[in-house]
């Protein structure tokens, strides 16, 4: 292994990624694949130098393969990866997957007026796997933020359901005042609407502190803002693209070195499960405004609910588990 390979490998192959990818990413995966009745799933990843998920989901029969002269060709993964030394490396692990050699943002025009055209061919997948390095709001024209979006764009115009991982550093410092405002409006609006009152309700039984005529974000501890907020993000815009959206799993970690030194960051993590709402004829199924709207309070409540993971106390309250992830190789 390079110097290069190990610096990736402390960074993206911590005890609590490995946790990820083989306790959540590959449930999902699976469960995409029998919910759509697929023979394979399309799989979309930023997969860096390991391509570890790629390897976990291709073990368990999920990826379209085929074997060519003795080299394994991935069909159906796709990968972006902007520095030319990692691509390269990366498409030679993964023959035959299509690939940006860029970031994620630069494929699917995230600042541009228009979708590119390439990311019209290059979609849709049926899960995609955003684990960005850099934080939902930056000084970067909120690039990030419009990648997702045009995520949604994109998988609208295919009129395909999918299963999104996103992947996100929670930074309180470098996230930008206007994102960290843009997601405190988001959730005071929801607090403030009629059709969400059972949602007021439970918020303010758990968060009876909250002064709603000041910040939220500088009330709570920002992975927790993040880790509600962010959700409630995503909901509102898969709904303005006709996609009804279950937020499934919410995760915190601060990932492990393997001599047991934290490498620094906390990230939060999610799962959703955005199903397309919309009929090919316009009568076999309920107006798509109609029926998400319906739906909306009854996601926000759902996910809500459901308390989310600090993985590494959960590591410490399940040794067995520890031990598992931390001494685990590929």
């Amino acid at each position: 292994m390079t110097r290069q390979e190990r610096s990736d490998d402390e960074i993206f192959n911590t005890p609590q990624k490995r946790y990820i990818r083989h306790e959540i990413w590959a449930k999902y995966a699976i469960k995409r694949k029998e919910k759509d009745d697929l023979d394979f799933i399309k799989y979309l990843t930023f997969p860096a130098l390991g391509c570890y998920d790629v390897k976990i989901l291709n073990d368990l029969e999920l990826l379209e393969t085929k074997e060519i002269e003795g080299i394994t060709t991935y069909g159906s993964v796709g990968f972006c990866e902007k520095d030319p030394h990692k691509f390269a490396l990366i498409q030679q692990k993964l023959p035959g997957a299509r690939y940006c050699q860029g970031t994620y943002e630069d494929i699917v025009g995230a600042c541009g007026e228009e979708l590119p055209i390439r990311a019209q061919r290059w979609f849709p997948f049926d899960v995609i796997n955003l684990d960005f390095t850099s934080p939902l709001f930056s000084s970067d024209r909120n690039k990030i933020t419009n990648a997702i979006k045009r995520t949604f764009n994109i998988q609208k115009l295919k009129s395909k359901s999918f299963t999104l991982f996103l992947t996100l550093p929670a930074l309180r410092s470098a996230d930008t005042e206007d994102g960290k405002n843009r997601l405190d409006d988001i959730l005071k609006n929801n607090l403030a609407k009629p059709n969400m009152e059972e949602f007021k309700r439970i918020f303010f039984e758990k968060y009876p502190f909250i002064d709603i005529n000041n910040r939220i974000y500088e009330q709570l501890e920002y992975i927790e803002f993040l880790l509600i907020s962010i959700p409630k993000m995503i909901v509102s815009m898969g709904t303005r693209e006709n996609f009804d959206i279950i937020c499934n799993e919410r995760f915190s970690y601060i990932g492990d070195h393997y001599d047991g030194r934290k490498n620094g960051t906390y990230m939060v993590k999610f799962v959703f499960e955005c199903e397309y709402i919309g009929s090919v004829d316009g009568f076999s199924l309920p107006h798509p405004v109609d029926y998400l709207a319906e739906k909306y309070p009854q996601r926000i409540i759902e996910f809500f609910n459901r308390n989310f993971i600090d993985i590494n106390q959960f590591f410490e309250s399940n040794g067995e588990l520890k031990t598992k992830y931390c001494s685990l190789e590929y």
